[in-house]
């Protein structure tokens, strides 16, 4: 899961890995802002753990083998696009490396998702890993799935029904 208790380990990894970021859940994203503060993050974390415990959306913290470092994120969120069960969407951080090292780790970390996905995971149709198996440009011309899915609102209680227009969630 990606809980609270991470707060410091993420915000240090969002913040670091900004520019990044804001190519993973769309072709350009405006999150993280560049002054988006921890109290900010806080409540993202928030919404992610209530998700979570609703069993809306799943979100978890890749952590370091010494669990002192957040090295990326793993989101499995109900499909915006028709042809999908789920939508996966993951990052790894690219800040304090070489871009080789950024690279290899991002690479590992897909391959260790998609394996997770499917074994662990019993999916009826298709999962998708938006930006990953098609460019944004393929991505935006799938249908979207026309149904609104249940999430958590930006206060971190409220359930919203979220007929939506991107990935991960822009609400």
């Amino acid at each position: 899961m990606l809980p609270t208790a991470h707060l410091e380990l993420d915000y240090e990894a969002v913040i670091g890995s900004a520019q990044k970021l804001r190519h993973i859940f769309a072709r350009e994203d405006s999150w993280p802002a560049d002054d988006m503060t921890r109290e900010e993050d806080l409540v993202d974390l928030m919404r992610h753990e209530k998700e979570f415990e609703l069993r809306l959306a799943f979100a978890f913290t890749v952590l370091s083998p010494i669990r002192d470092r957040c090295l990326g994120c793993v989101y499995v969120n109900p499909a915006t696009k028709a042809a999908y069960a789920a939508e996966v969407l993951l990052w790894a951080v690219s800040h304090g490396m070489s871009d080789e090292s950024a690279r290899s780790l991002d690479s590992a970390l897909e391959h260790s998702v998609r394996e997770w996905i499917g074994s662990a995971w019993s999916f009826t149709s298709a999962v998708a890993f938006p930006g990953r198996d098609q460019s944004w440009d393929e991505w935006d011309t799938l249908q979207w799935r026309g149904e609104a899915v249940p999430r958590i609102a930006e206060d971190a209680q409220t359930i919203v029904m979220y007929d939506a227009r991107a990935c991960g969630l822009a609400l």
